[in-house]
């Protein structure tokens, strides 16, 4: 079972993968690599989530070409 330590470099690291935010990846070894792969699923629906909400949100108030353009 992965330590505390492994699973949250896993989980920035993930988070560094798939974005562009600074988020200090710490140590990355092959363990946390395998920790972080294993988020990966969860960290992209989470992503996909926020810029549906975004998108919806502001779809509602703009028109269609700036929803597009604020995602």
């Amino acid at each position: 079972m992965p330590t505390e330590s492994r699973l949250g470099a896993g989980l920035r690291l993930a988070l560094t993968t798939f974005t562009t935010l600074p988020v200090r990846a710490g140590r990355i070894d092959r363990a946390v690599a395998g920790v972080a792969m294993a988020y990966a699923p969860a960290v992209g629906t989470l992503l996909g989530a926020v810029l549906a909400a975004v998108l919806l949100l502001t779809g509602a108030l703009a028109p269609p070409l700036v929803a597009a353009g604020v995602t």
